[in-house]
């Protein structure tokens, strides 16, 4: 890898980690309670967590980053782990946090690895394949719970993107998306975040492709 495509790489994870735990402070507060918390001056740099966050509550301390950089970690692992990107064991290692601790995590995304880890604890007798969709909860689906872990998918989007069409991310963030929320506007999310991401490190990308021509 060129030494200034990895010095990018090191930036994203590194942007993201300590972003995650600046922002875990204060994390579903609103900008007017972050202002006052902060004298109007906003985070500028780690705090402890504040009163009455979910992260106070359960005794994190300053620094600490959350599911965000949780489901990031899991995916580059499995990525780094096998040197390719495979949906099934990027699940495993999901679900290897999800039995770890799910402080902070959605209620559909907890209830997305619930049954996919009751299928493979049951062999398929019960639960729901990570292949099938899960269904949609109303006000729950169209979250961010997949926006936040496609950073690792990006990125190795962005080194494979002479030899891999640009169709092929968008499956790989819709396969990750529709395992947990069945409302497909939040994959659709990811996946331009994902597009922007990639095309920030290589500028190869195809600008001129349209969503609703792309056929995976």
């Amino acid at each position: 890898m060129q030494a200034s495509i990895r010095r990018k790489f090191e930036g994203c994870f590194a942007g993201l980690f300590i972003g995650d735990g600046m922002g875990m402070s204060v994390e579903s507060f609103s900008r007017e309670r972050i202002l006052e918390l902060t004298e109007g001056k906003g985070v500028t740099g780690f705090m402890s967590p504040q009163e009455g966050s979910l992260f106070q509550k359960a005794g994190w301390k300053k620094g600490q980053t959350t599911d965000e950089s949780q489901f990031t970690s899991a995916i580059s692992r499995s990525i780094i782990n096998i040197g390719e990107y495979d949906f099934v064991d990027t699940i495993y290692e999901q679900l290897r946090e999800f039995k770890r601790v799910t402080i902070g995590w959605g209620g559909t995304s907890k209830l997305g690895f619930a049954e996919i880890q009751q299928f493979f604890e049951s062999e398929g007798s019960i639960g729901r394949s990570p292949h099938e969709s899960a269904v949609a909860i109303e006000g729950d689906s169209c979250g961010n719970g997949v926006a936040m872990k496609i950073p690792a998918i990006a990125l190795y989007f962005a080194c494979r993107n002479r030899s891999m069409p640009i169709a092929k991310l968008l499956g790989m963030i819709v396969e990750q998306g529709m395992a947990t929320h069945g409302d497909v506007r939040a994959s659709i999310a990811a996946y331009t975040l994902a597009w922007l991401l990639s095309s920030v490190v290589f500028s190869q990308l195809d600008y001129g492709t349209r969503i609703w021509d792309i056929k995976f």
